[in-house]
């Protein structure tokens, strides 16, 4: 008897894994912002109250596939 390999459910989940992670990071980073935004608005009323100037700091980055994009940062420094 030969055993044969299960190639559709195979090919089904190489094909759901990047929609399942794609959902499981959306997920997650959601959790997180909510999770930590009373910290962000705290460091942003510091940052506002102790210096002049915005309250982010942007810079052009160069991401995936070279392509350019705007990376935003609390200006702590």
């Amino acid at each position: 008897m030969t055993q044969t390999k299960p190639v559709k459910f195979y090919k089904i989940r190489i094909f759901l894994f990047p929609i399942f992670k794609r959902i499981l990071d959306i997920i997650g980073s959601l959790f997180l912002i909510i999770l930590f935004s009373p910290i962000m608005i705290l460091a942003a009323i510091l940052i506002k109250l102790t210096s002049k100037g915005s309250i982010f700091f942007c810079q052009k980055r160069v991401g995936k596939n070279s392509q350019p994009f705007m990376m935003y940062k609390f200006r702590t420094m």
